[in-house]
């Protein structure tokens, strides 16, 4: 089934960016929270629209996994998350930062939410 694509997808959701963190990334995130494995969740994002950067829907199942981490336990995920492949390098504390400021938009908005994607 093809994706719909908005004339103004920038409108459609309330839309959350971090540079170098994707749907890749957040699929792998999914995973450690035990959300669904990376494939399926990575399959759960869909294209709103966009020219050279683009705007994709954010599964349903991980917003609700990343507002309910509490502060304890988004470091022990951080730790974890940080030593995945598309993340080697990255410090925890960041990904805690990020963790933070993702759950604060969440909770700040009701869904359907969106992910923005830069090249």
């Amino acid at each position: 089934k093809p994706a719909t694509v908005l004339r103004q997808p920038y409108e459609s959701a309330p839309w959350f960016q971090w540079k170098g963190i994707g749907m890749v990334e957040l699929a792998q995130l999914g995973a450690l929270l035990k959300v669904a494995p990376v494939q399926k969740l990575v399959s759960q994002f869909k294209l709103l629209g966009g020219e050279e950067a683009v705007l994709v829907s954010f599964p349903a199942a991980l917003a609700d996994s990343i507002r309910e981490l509490p502060g304890k336990e988004a470091s022990a995920i951080a730790k974890k998350w940080a030593k995945t492949e598309e993340l080697e390098g990255t410090k925890p504390s960041d990904l805690v930062e990020y963790l933070t400021s993702l759950a604060k938009f969440l909770n700040a908005h009701q869904g359907p939410y969106a992910l923005f994607l830069s090249p």
